[in-house]
């Protein structure tokens, strides 16, 4: 559902949460993760079930080193996506229990993607190395 904030027409705000979901882009292909990350929330101001803004913020969190919160918002998008998007969702919130060291979660949420999926093979790389980890605990 779309907010409409300030009695804005549904244009307006899709207009809104697609500028600063862009100006996001932008900072975030800078590497300016805070000021990106900024910019996906204030996208999320407008259009809350955005999981693409969601899973961005999750981006966001793990390029600043900060996988908890990444995981937290790479699980909020999985609320909000479709199914083709919820295996590239899975894949960033594999990545982030993996760097928390859950290597178990990690393992899961990997054998999650679906086989054929265009970013199957690189879960499939990752799945290899965190039962690597896993057993070296």
């Amino acid at each position: 559902m779309i907010r409409t904030p300030n009695n804005l027409s549904d244009s307006e705000v899709i207009e809104r949460n697609n500028v600063a979901y862009s100006t996001g882009c932008a900072y975030y292909d800078k590497g300016h993760y805070s000021r990106a990350k900024s910019a996906f929330e204030e996208a999320l101001q407008f259009w809350p079930e955005d999981a693409q803004a969601w899973m961005a913020i999750g981006n966001c969190y793990e390029a600043l080193n900060k996988p908890r919160l990444a995981e937290q918002h790479f699980r909020k998008a999985l609320e909000f996506c479709n199914e083709f998007e919820a295996a590239n969702i899975q894949y960033n919130l594999a990545n982030s229990l993996y760097d928390q060291g859950l290597y178990d979660d990690a393992i899961e949420a990997y054998l999650s993607i679906p086989k054929g999926h265009p970013v199957w093979l690189k879960a499939r790389n990752n799945l290899s190395r965190a039962k690597k980890k896993k057993n070296r605990e």
